[in-house]
Parts: C-alpha cells; sequence; structure tokens
C-alpha cells in the first residue's frame, strides 16, 4: 500500500467516523481522487464512487448500510455528477451529488455543466423525490431571493449564485437554505 492510499484510507475513516457520530445517513463528497469504480463496506456504512481515468473532480456518497440495501442503480453521469435510486415507499428518492467546476474555469465548461445537470434533473423528475447536492462553487448571499434562497445566506451572491435558479425551476430549496 503507498502513502497516499493509507492517507485516503485516513481520510474516509474520519469522513465515516464524523457522519456516525452526526446521525448522517448519506453523506456527499466532492473532490474524490481515486480512480475507478468500486463499493467498499466499512463497519455501519458504504462508500461509493464511480471515477474516470483522471484524479480529479469525481464524486462520492457514503450511505448507511441500511439505505444501501435498497439502492436499485447506481449511475456515473459525469465526472462531476452521480445519481444513485433508492428503492423506497411510496415513491423512489433519487440522490444526485455534484461537483460545479471552480470560479476559474471557462464558461463553456460551466455551462455545459449545468445542460447536463437540467437533463439529470428533467429525467428525475417524475413523481419521485429527488436530492441534489455537493458542491456548487456559489454564494448565494443573505435575503430572500425568489423562493430559492431564504435569509440564512452567507457573503455576497456571486454570478454562480445566480445559476442556482435550477432550484427555483425545479420547485426545490437548497438545504443549507432552510432554516
Amino acid at each position: 500500500m503507498e502513502c497516499e492510499d493509507v492517507i485516503l484510507d485516513w481520510k474516509l475513516h474520519n469522513v465515516m467516523l464524523e457522519a456516525k457520530r452526526f446521525k448522517l445517513d448519506i453523506v456527499g463528497i466532492s473532490q474524490v481522487r481515486w480512480t475507478g469504480c468500486n463499493h467498499i463496506s466499512m463497519e455501519e456504512r458504504n462508500f461509493i464512487y464511480l471515477c474516470k481515468d483522471s484524479h480529479e473532480y469525481s464524486v462520492a456518497l457514503l450511505v448507511h448500510k441500511e439505505i444501501a440495501q435498497a439502492i436499485s442503480k447506481i449511475e456515473l453521469i459525469s465526472e462531476r455528477i452521480m445519481r444513485i435510486r433508492i428503492n423506497a415507499k411510496p415513491k423512489t428518492i433519487g440522490v444526485i451529488q455534484v461537483y460545479v467546476p471552480m470560479a476559474g474555469s471557462n464558461d463553456d465548461k460551466v455551462e455545459a455543466f449545468y445542460a447536463e445537470l437540467d437533463c439529470v434533473l428533467s429525467k428525475s423528475n417524475n413523481g419521485n423525490i429527488a436530492f441534489v447536492m455537493g458542491n456548487f462553487n456559489a454564494k448565494v448571499s443573505q435575503g430572500e431571493h425568489g423562493t430559492s434562497v431564504g435569509k440564512l445566506g452567507l457573503g455576497m451572491r456571486n454570478k454562480r449564485g445566480d445559476r442556482l435558479e435550477l432550484a427555483d425551476k425545479n420547485q426545490s430549496i437548497p438545504a443549507s437554505q432552510k432554516p
């Protein structure tokens, strides 16, 4: 085992302990630097990652074992978007983990990402429940903006914050904004 692998294992173990401590059943992780596809079983949680061949951008999910047993589908949409489907009653639940290109990225890359995410959301919006989470590299600011931003925003809104219109379009609310 290489030194880098030991560090990654330690970080993953630490995330798993924090998820357990805060009683989080699903934790999204951005910038996973592993390659390949795997489903690692650890104590009470499973680490699911589907990564391209590069060591950048990939996303992953840490899922409680009870929920992991109900997963019917795991999909890598792109190196920045993954989705799992959970068989639940009365509706199927989709969890979409994202990692939006950083502020220094060119606009074409960002536009392509949001077009892809809109496509995924439109296919997910068939009467089931969809959660979108991850690193949007955006500031939504304080004060209310439409229905998607509540009073708990932070700082000054940036151009990326405006892009979170997908929440309004898909009749959803960013979780970090809901009191």
